[in-house]
């Protein structure tokens, strides 16, 4: 049945007054946070007598940070001292499950409520009261129990995937440092441009921020695409029709694409093209970098990535914002790459693949199992399916 959630929820206010309960906060990333591990340093009042008191089983949320997902159940302290600003609340066990009502405030309608309710508010607040009307689908207890442990489940499968692409990751820094050996004077090392055929780059054309609709249709790559070191064909722009004429290096099969302008921290970043595209065209922002016969673009593309990630590409970059910063061809080609034969750097990327394609196909693993949730969410928690 569906209910009103305001009569199965009671607000607390008890106040810390003279007892020491850790200071916490609601992320909306993580959850409930001490302070001092959350922020790395103190932000709270000297004096938390007047803070609230939150204790194991009840809620907490940020009436400003709701609607971005600052609400959570408090289970991993016995209890905290939390802000005059939040809101603390808990529920009527023997009707409403505090981890029933949890998943609720996972569900698409529980944002959607929020959303309806602090529309035009100030600060885009939401007041105990407001929550006190939202509806809810409340099964008996007993179901309520069969539709936590079923999401517990895919919730402890999620965290295994996690677990593993964790420990897989871990596995591939350690064997890029091992291997690649960017930071060693054990071996010589020879500038980029002596390994390239040619560094070429893209133009700057206008476009729609949408989704091909057709094969006559092409598109821009964004910077975005190869950001997070993982090529991202679905980061475009549709080529407006009357510019179509000016685009002229699609991405290929073999090449390396660089970001030569972007953020400080994202700046330099690489990504290797393991097949064509030829719908999906360069920008200015993007180089491309063609290797020489003797030179595996895989392998040099590794090198390349480790050299972002410990910075020693973004340093090349200059600029007066620090919201995008470029590179120079020169500062770039001269980047120190290490002298290895050309089998030995098959070798490595061959060991390198096999790690990425089993990182691969964990997170696609991760994918399935959140589109699985999400869809267990919605239908056992709205009664579409009975537990």
């Amino acid at each position: 049945m569906t209910v009103v959630l305001g009569d199965y929820i009671k607000e607390s206010k008890e106040r810390v007054l003279n007892s020491t309960p850790p200071v916490l906060s609601v992320t909306n990333s993580s959850g409930f946070k001490a302070q001092q591990d959350y922020f790395a340093k103190s932000v709270h009042s000297k004096n938390i007598s007047n803070y609230k008191i939150v204790k194991r089983g009840q809620f907490a949320y940020n009436p400003s940070r709701i609607n971005v997902g600052s609400i959570d159940l408090l289970n991993n302290f016995d209890e905290g001292a939390l802000s005059p600003m939040y809101v603390v609340f808990e529920t009527d066990k023997e009707l409403l499950l505090p981890e029933y009502l949890q998943y609720f405030t996972q569900t698409p309608a529980f944002t959607g409520m929020v959303k309806q309710n602090t529309a035009g508010t100030v600060r885009e607040s939401l007041s105990f009261d407001g929550l006190s009307k939202f509806k809810l689908y409340l099964p008996t207890v007993s179901s309520q129990i069969k539709i936590i442990k079923t999401l517990e489940i895919i919730d402890k499968s999620i965290s295994q995937t996690k677990q593993i692409l964790m420990q897989t990751e871990q596995l591939k820094k350690g064997l890029m440092q091992h291997l690649l050996k960017v930071d060693t004077t054990e071996i010589d090392t020879v500038p980029l441009q002596s390994l390239l055929n040619g560094l070429k780059t893209g133009v700057s054309v206008g476009g729609e921020d949408r989704e091909m609709r057709n094969d006559d249709e092409v598109g821009v790559l964004k910077i975005s695409a190869v950001t997070y070191l993982t090529f991202d064909p679905t980061k475009y722009k549709v080529v407006y029709g009357d510019q179509l004429h000016r685009v002229t290096r699609y991405a290929k099969e073999g090449t390396i694409l660089v970001s030569r302008a972007n953020t400080p921290s994202l700046v330099g970043a690489s990504v290797y093209i393991d097949t064509d595209y030829p719908n999906l065209f360069l920008p200015d922002k993007l180089w491309e970098l063609t290797v020489k016969d003797d030179v595996s673009p895989e392998w040099l593309n590794y090198v390349l990535q480790e050299l972002y990630s410990k910075g020693v590409a973004g340093s090349l970059a200059t600029g007066t914002s620090n919201s995008m910063l470029n590179i120079s061809q020169s500062k770039y080609l001269n980047l120190a790459i290490p002298a290895i034969p050309y089998d030995e750097q098959c070798s490595i990327a061959n060991i390198l693949m096999m790690v990425d394609s089993k990182l691969n196909i964990y997170k696609k693993i991760k994918e399935q199992q959140l589109i699985i949730r999400k869809g267990l969410l919605q239908d056992l928690l709205t009664g579409k399916v009975l537990a």
